[in-house]
């Protein structure tokens, strides 16, 4: 007789426990990631803290800054009686300021409060300081040239202040007319009359159009 033949057993793989393998690596993926997020989550809340820390700051920092310009400014250019004092404290309110946030403008009007309190040499020192940081700034580096130069005038130096005006009419933005016309008042009085009247021919040439030739019309 011939054997019977016996079937092949195929076994069964447990449904459960590939069910609880999976769910078992699915906890763990959820774990990593949720620590990921956990970590993405303070790096955000951190820098969060830090970006409000300096907006903040910043913009206290441009309030006080601000309110202390104002100060010095009114007292230099607006009040009109001044109290014992007043001048050397509104300065300190814009060095404050400046030290606050730095800002060209403000180391301007420093250098005309330390020019109005009569400390020439402080003021010149400020203008130098400004020419190094600020040169690159075309609408108020005229104004610094400007003011060099009638302080070397005030101080009795003339070639210097000759100087500054042909750095203001070579470099500068602006005011080039200026210089002009207060190079040829100099000029013309160390008694250079030739140069002098050289310096106002370019100046009618070069600029017929600056209010300063109707000033040397009525000076003759």
């Amino acid at each position: 007789m011939p054997k019977p033949i016996k079937k092949r057993i195929i076994k069964k793989t447990e449904p459960e426990k590939e069910i609880k393998s999976t769910f078992v690596r699915l906890q763990e993926g959820f774990k990593e990631r949720g620590q990921d997020l956990k970590r993405i989550l303070i790096i955000s809340a951190v820098a969060l803290v830090l970006i409000s820390g300096f907006i903040i700051y910043s913009l206290y920092s441009k309030s006080r800054a601000s309110r202390l310009f104002y100060e010095g400014y009114r007292a230099f250019y607006v009040e009109r009686v001044i109290p014992a004092g007043g001048y050397m404290k509104a300065l300190e309110a814009l060095k404050k300021s400046y030290d606050s946030r730095p800002d060209p403008l403000t180391l301007l009007y420093i250098a005309d409060g330390y020019q109005k309190m009569g400390s020439l040499d402080e003021a010149l020192k400020i203008l130098e300081e400004f020419k190094k940081k600020y040169n690159d700034n075309r609408y108020l580096m005229p104004l610094c040239y400007q003011r060099m130069a009638m302080i070397y005038k005030k101080k009795g130096l003339n070639e210097e202040a000759l100087r500054v005006y042909e750095e203001l009419y070579r470099n500068g933005y602006t005011l080039k007319d200026l210089a002009l016309y207060e190079s040829a008042r100099i000029l013309s009085e160390s008694k250079r009359t030739e140069e002098a009247k050289n310096k106002m021919e370019q100046l009618k040439k070069e600029f017929p159009q600056s209010p300063y030739l109707g000033m040397l019309k009525s000076e003759k």
